[in-house]
């Protein structure tokens, strides 16, 4: 990555290819990317349950129930504008 000081900007190469960026733009994108970790990470530590209960209803011939101790929902957070992320 190299960045320009004069423009604010950021440039991305992968080889010779490149995309150009405004600093405010990346930071907007490490916002998003860290709530897209979130969402992953939620996804990861339910799968096994929701697998669980997806082979029971569907060899099940009635409504299963979900058990209680299936995963709890996972919340993400919400920032302000000018909240600070880990």
């Amino acid at each position: 990555m190299n960045t320009s000081g004069s423009y604010r900007t950021a440039r991305i190469y992968l080889d010779r290819q490149y995309i150009s960026l405004k600093l405010v733009e990346l930071q907007c994108l490490s916002r998003v990317f860290y709530v897209v970790q979130n969402q992953l990470n939620a996804y990861t530590v339910s799968l096994p349950d929701v697998l669980a209960y997806v082979n029971v209803a569907l060899t099940s011939i009635n409504y299963v129930e979900p058990t209680p101790n299936t995963s709890k929902p996972f919340h993400i957070h919400s920032y302000s504008k000018n909240s600070k992320f880990p």
